[in-house]
């Protein structure tokens, strides 16, 4: 399988000795023929798509996790009113609020 490298995939020079064998085709087919520069600027445009692409990817895996998780939430908070000092211990809470648990002050609506 083919494989280019970064240094390959950033140098718009790479194929230019081509592009004079080639030059007929283009010409009696109206291709035109990119400018180094357009070809740097497609190549740059092309990576920070890919960029976002990946970023938007990480960001919809976390949300749907998040969905996932949310129909826990009443049964994660039922927990927390029931051992108020184990929520504190793993972080769930602060330990005031704890306190306010134990004590009565937050219970669970009867």
């Amino acid at each position: 399988m083919f494989f280019a490298t970064p240094e390959q995939k950033n140098n718009p020079l790479m194929y230019v000795d081509s592009l004079i064998d080639y030059a007929d085709f283009y010409r009696k087919n109206d291709i035109k023929i990119p400018s180094a520069q357009q070809i740097a600027t497609a190549a740059a445009k092309d990576w920070q798509q890919r960029d976002r692409i990946a970023q938007l990817t990480v960001g919809a895996t976390a949300v749907s996790g998040l969905v996932a998780l949310a129909g826990t939430a009443p049964a994660l908070a039922g927990w927390i009113l029931a051992n108020p000092d184990k929520a504190v211990q793993t972080g769930l809470i602060t330990a005031e609020t704890g306190a306010a648990i134990a004590s009565g002050a937050i219970h669970q609506a009867r």
